[in-house]
């Protein structure tokens, strides 16, 4: 074999040596450190959106604490037939620049005296869903929580659809007098409302109604982790972050 055949095998050997030492590498640290990446993107998209979903219940809690303590509710509340309260108020539009797809009014007892259900898209009105009245009575776990002024929110499925709700009771403009009832202020976490977190995220936002995909995982301390990455078992390359989120 000639020397320069010698030389060009040994450089070869070399190369091919240096490259799968490369190869190797590679795999055993850059392809590590981009999963460990990918799980960390995933994680701050998961933050990010559970951030966007409590400033959008923060809203609808700060909305219904303006509106409760009112006289025109409270008087309204008190006799809703001799009033044009909802003339001024609560018309299709006003609803709408609230994004406030329902509107309940109960009083003490429980009894909704007034609902009125709008679509936020088209801005007009739609029938109240059927089940709106069993939500609100006195013993609901959540109304029971209602002390004073202080709101309370949450989820509720009615219907078998996810909503947001706040709700808080009606006092006088000054927080005086005897509470002539409840108010709630609803938002459908609608495929419209899910978009919006997509883009504030960046990221595709989805809910899922059936609870036992998530097994809950405990920490170091035995608590439960709020939280669950999952590669999909379909699709490798996809990683899904889930956070549960507990109804009323």
């Amino acid at each position: 074999m000639k020397i320069g055949t010698k030389v060009a095998l040994y450089h070869l050997t070399i190369g091919c040596v240096t490259l799968l030492s490369i190869y190797v590498l590679v795999l055993l640290v850059w392809v590590k450190n981009y999963d460990v990446l990918e799980q960390k993107d995933v994680r701050e998209n998961m933050h990010r959106t559970s951030y966007a979903f409590k400033a959008e219940l923060a809203s609808l809690s700060s909305q219904v604490g303006d509106w409760a303590p009112w006289d025109d509710l409270y008087s309204f509340a008190q006799n809703p037939a001799g009033s044009d309260f909802v003339e001024k108020n609560l018309k299709d539009a006003a609803m709408a620049n609230l994004r406030v797809d329902t509107v309940v009014v109960t009083n003490p007892a429980g009894k909704i005296i007034f609902a009125k259900s709008i679509n936020l898209e088209r801005k007009s009105e739609i029938p109240v869903p059927a089940d709106m009245e069993r939500h609100f009575q006195p013993q609901q776990p959540f109304m029971e929580k209602l002390q004073g002024d202080q709101a309370v929110s949450g989820i509720l499925f009615i219907d078998n659809q996810p909503v947001m709700v706040a709700v808080q009771r009606i006092f006088k403009s000054d927080g005086t007098g005897e509470s002539t009832g409840v108010l709630a202020f609803l938002h459908t976490i609608d495929q419209a409302l899910l978009d919006d977190f997509s883009n504030r995220v960046q990221a595709p936002v989805h809910i899922k109604t059936d609870y036992q995909i998530l097994e809950t995982e405990r920490g170091a301390s035995g608590e439960a982790v709020p939280w669950q990455i999952i590669v999909d078992a379909k699709n490798k390359e996809i990683i899904r972050a889930y956070v549960p989120v507990k109804d009323l």
